[in-house]
């Protein structure tokens, strides 16, 4: 299911390839984590470069695949945001706000 929704615009061919790769694959936190780097850094990040030349004999792999998996309209955008703003009200109820800032903040 991952697999489509994140990798729709692929071949199935593709999407096993690129989910199940021992290097960058989506199947591992150990690999996912090259593509939460590219997703920060952008286009021009180390991490998005090495993805982007790793899976460049998948012709159907483009930059705007890659935008797709990666870019602002993306879901590990959506899910950034998510985690963040739960993290930041968990934070909030647990140690509370004083003068504008988190209370643990110096």
């Amino acid at each position: 299911m991952l697999e489509n929704n994140v990798l729709g615009g692929l071949s199935a061919e593709s999407q096993t390839a690129i989910f199940g790769d021992a290097k960058y694959g989506f199947n591992s936190t150990r690999t996912l984590y090259q593509w939460v780097k590219a997703f920060k850094g952008g286009p021009d990040c180390s991490s998005y470069k090495a993805i982007m030349a790793h899976f460049s004999s998948l012709t159907d792999f483009t930059p705007e695949v890659m935008e797709q998996i990666v870019g602002p309209q993306s879901l590990m955008v959506q899910l950034n945001n998510t985690f963040s703003f739960k993290t930041g009200y968990e934070l909030y109820k647990t140690y509370g706000v004083s003068n504008g800032k988190l209370a643990f903040e110096d």
